[in-house]
């Protein structure tokens, strides 16, 4: 079946919260882990460990709790709509797990051809801003919004829960080896 513009602009705009939550969540949580590893004094093979558990564990949280919570609010309203429910969960995933993953692919290159890791960190920041910009520029294309606008917002949120997650990894690391 053949959907029109207008058709597939809705559909878009069904599934954008799922999409920006999705990614967002992957990009920020998947580099704070591998951000604490690397300010706690951690390898690549510890980032790599550590990013790709979490990317698929906190992956698969975060589309079973929107499914979960978009049945709840479906029974709440005598909705029984589990078809939606299961989409939306489908995309919450999907988005986690694929734009989520993109911070660990330098600590991947890393592993197979030995690179410095203070560059593969450095790689790893640069993908994750490359993520955020572009996690903004879909859901501006999808809105309507400013793209700069939603680019930058969403840059700024992401990077502070990011760098959050840097600093902690350094304080615990001096805290916990002294």
């Amino acid at each position: 079946m053949i959907l029109s513009k207008r058709r597939m602009r809705s559909e878009a705009r069904s599934h954008i919260a799922q999409f920006v939550y999705g990614a967002t969540d992957g990009t920020v949580t998947t580099f704070a882990v591998v951000a604490g590893a690397v300010g706690g004094g951690f390898g690549a093979n510890v980032a790599l460990i550590l990013g790709f558990a979490n990317l698929f564990a906190d992956g698969i949280s975060m589309g079973v709790s929107a499914y979960l919570g978009e049945e709840s609010d479906e029974e709440v309203r005598k909705i029984r709509n589990r078809r939606r429910a299961l989409g939306r969960a489908l995309i919450t995933f999907g988005a986690f797990l694929s734009v989520g993953s993109i911070t660990l692919w330098a600590y991947v290159w890393q592993f197979f051809f030995n690179g410095d890791s203070q560059k593969t960190f450095s790689i790893s920041l640069i993908l994750a801003i490359l993520s955020f910009l572009f996690i903004g520029f879909v859901k501006a294309l999808v809105t309507g919004a400013s793209r700069i606008k939603s680019m930058l917002e969403t840059l700024l949120l992401g990077g502070v829960a990011a760098g959050a997650a840097y600093i902690v990894g350094v304080l615990l690391e001096k805290a916990i080896t002294k």
